[in-house]
């Protein structure tokens, strides 16, 4: 079981670091998908990793991540339809 997770971890973390080097967008998601990977298995396999959640670099990732997308999602423009919706206009000429 090691093995396997050790393996997954190595290719999952290979993968996101491209991502995030290309600036792509798959590459948070990838991201995103092997801290929380991580964070599950520190979280149900707590006696055998030994982990500490309050100090443990995923969790504190994954909570900065989180708030600072919470962030950016209040930048102060309204989403509503009315206020996106844009009208073509024919050009007359």
């Amino acid at each position: 079981m090691r093995a396997g997770a050790t393996i997954f971890f190595a290719v999952i973390d290979l993968v996101a670091a491209v991502g995030l080097w290309l600036a792509a967008a798959w590459g948070g998601v990838v991201w995103l998908t092997a801290s929380i990977s991580m964070a599950a298995i520190e979280l149900f396999f707590r006696r055998s990793m030994a982990a500490h959640l309050d100090r443990d670099p995923e969790f504190i990732a994954i909570a900065i991540y989180i708030a600072l997308a919470l962030m950016a999602g209040r930048d102060g423009r309204t989403s509503s339809y009315s206020t996106r919706r844009r009208t073509c206009v024919p050009r007359r000429g």
